[in-house]
């Protein structure tokens, strides 16, 4: 939307089976989700929302199918002379439907996290190939 608001979207699929290469034997889970980060100063607010259907046979554990909105809200803000670590706070409210009553699969839960959390990455090669060749084209200008 701008440089301080970002809209995303993504779709992913899990398969669960017992062996691994064997496919999708005991679970489908196709997951929805949208959400947006909003930043204000050093702060970031980020708020999601995701649907799981859960696609289970009877060689699921446990093998009841049900679906859930799991929403984050999380406001964050780097940690001053720590590069890359953030302080957060993140509320996630989660409903669970289509279960008929199973117990652990049905309801609302809530959850509460608090802490640290480091971000460590290394620099994109493409970047990296293109700071040497400018480097090597410098030095053989100098050269001549």
């Amino acid at each position: 939307v701008n440089p301080n608001r970002i809209l995303f979207s993504n779709v992913q699929l899990q398969l669960r089976s017992r062996n691994i290469f064997q496919g999708a034997t005991r679970e489908i889970d196709p997951f929805y989700t949208v959400g947006v980060v909003q930043r204000r100063g050093l702060w970031a607010f980020t708020a999601t929302g995701t649907l799981v259907n859960n696609y289970r046979n009877r060689h699921a554990i446990p093998p009841i199918r049900s679906s859930n909105i799991i929403c984050d809200f999380e406001l964050s803000r780097p940690v001053p002379k720590f590069p890359g670590m953030d302080m957060f706070l993140r509320a996630e409210p989660i409903w669970n439907f289509g279960s008929h009553g199973a117990p652990g699969l049905s309801g609302f839960d809530f959850r509460l996290f608090s802490g640290l959390r480091l971000t460590m990455n290394k620099p994109a090669i493409n970047s990296e190939m293109s700071f040497l060749r400018k480097q090597l084209e410098e030095a053989e200008k100098d050269k001549h």
